[in-house]
């Protein structure tokens, strides 16, 4: 399913929440760039073996049902690179839809720490 691209979400927004005490989950979809509506995923804690289901579930959840989404990753103290390749996953995912897959970083995760990340699994 491609999802409708968020239409109809600029009003309405949806949220839920994982329960695993080292990775918080948030959800939120609702308006986005140029009136679209993104899905905005918020993680907090760490990406790693542990949390890799989870992480991939919930990634699978929402690049499922929306074509444009972002991963705040400000929250995440531990990135792993089984985190990066379900990141990677869910990536090509919504570009095949024809979508976009956003990394958001800041202070708690810079963005040198996820670009290296990425360039030591391999990704471009």
């Amino acid at each position: 399913m491609t999802g409708d691209g968020g239409k109809g979400a600029a009003t309405n927004e949806s949220r839920f929440r994982a329960g695993d005490p080292a990775l918080d989950v948030d959800v939120r979809v609702g308006p986005g760039r140029g009136g679209r509506g993104d899905a905005v995923i918020t993680l907090r804690g760490e990406l790693d073996l542990v949390n890799r289901a989870l992480l991939a579930a919930q990634l699978d959840a929402v690049t499922s049902r929306w074509r444009h989404v972002v991963v705040d990753l400000d929250g995440v103290s531990l990135l792993a690179a089984c985190a990066v390749s379900e990141l990677v996953r869910a990536r090509e995912r919504v570009a095949r839809n024809g979508g976009t897959l956003v990394l958001r970083t800041g202070r708690g995760m810079p963005a040198a720490v996820v670009l290296r990340a990425l360039r030591v699994a391999g990704v471009e």
